[in-house]
């Protein structure tokens, strides 16, 4: 469904692309479906999330002035892909690669609430250096980001505490989420697609921010996986680090930086499909040979 969605988004991005206010909503209601499923009082702080989030935050920060005096457009594409928060499917690919899921859903919390704080600063510190700008921009931003990551967790915590059995009915449906998030990633990949036909310099550009986000993804998975086996969880940390939410980076990328920039977290999609399907595959044949 996946790679139809990346096609029917590309194919038909003229009129898909009007479509684009709704992609805020629609994050929104996955992220709130997947929060259902979290009890907060059963998350822990084990210092192996805190290593992740230490990669996944100072990570993007740190690849964006790193490679921001080569290319702008790279260090941006770079620092989506390294700083966007774990996928909402990550705890489902956990499951069934035999990992702690609630580790995973700990995780999506934190680092969803890290970005919520951080990435408006960088994205005003992107569009704009003087303080007054930065200023009103910073403003802008995070009245749009902290409500899309924040609002969902605070919902379903209070329809929790309104209505357990409700909650809990709304959680046994994960599957509504891979159904939105087709959805969504259709939109974005019209949007996507839209700005990469206006650019002449396209093709160099959309190889190359692939290329980075090749980079990035094979990098993130392999750190998960060290910091996953030096604390005895490595299928949950591997998916905490590698697995993004590139529906979100997408719209990050779209909405604050260079929309070109957006070929990267596109591109992620497709690298992390791969590892994922091999994972799964490996596990599978594993499973079977027992």
């Amino acid at each position: 469904m996946l790679p139809a969605a990346m096609v029917l988004g590309a194919a038909f991005h003229s009129w898909i692309g009007v479509l684009a206010p709704a992609m805020p909503y629609l994050l929104a209601a996955m992220l709130f479906i997947t929060y259902c499923r979290i009890r907060l009082d059963a998350i822990g702080l084990p210092f192996s999330l805190v290593l992740l989030l230490v990669v996944q935050i100072g990570g993007g920060v740190g690849v964006y002035f790193l490679l921001r005096p080569v290319d702008a457009l790279v260090a941006q594409g770079a620092m989506i892909c390294v700083m966007c928060p774990v996928a909402t499917a990550a705890p489902v690919v956990t499951g069934m690669l035999g990992g702690n899921v609630e580790r995973v859903m700990a995780f999506s919390v934190l680092s969803n609430v890290a970005v919520a704080l951080v990435a408006p600063l960088m994205f005003a510190y992107v569009g704009h250096s003087d303080t007054s700008a930065f200023s009103s921009l910073l403003l802008e931003i995070s009245a749009k980001v902290l409500p899309l990551l924040l609002l969902p967790l605070l919902a379903a915590l209070l329809f929790r505490r309104l209505s357990s059995k409700a909650c809990a009915a709304v959680a046994r449906r994960q599957s509504v989420s891979f159904y939105l998030w087709a959805v969504t990633l259709t939109i974005v990949m019209a949007r996507a697609f839209n700005f990469i036909l206006t650019e002449a310099d396209s093709l160099r550009v959309s190889l190359t921010l692939a290329f980075v986000a090749l980079v990035a993804c094979v990098a993130l998975f392999a750190v998960g996986h060290l910091i996953g086996l030096r604390y005895h969880d490595a299928v949950a940390s591997t998916q905490s680090l590698g697995q993004k939410n590139t529906i979100l980076a997408l719209w990050m990328s779209l909405s604050f930086l260079n929309p070109l920039s957006s070929v990267a977290p596109a591109s992620y999609i497709i690298w992390q499909n791969i590892i994922n399907s091999a994972q799964l595959f490996r596990f599978s044949r594993h499973e079977q040979h027992l």
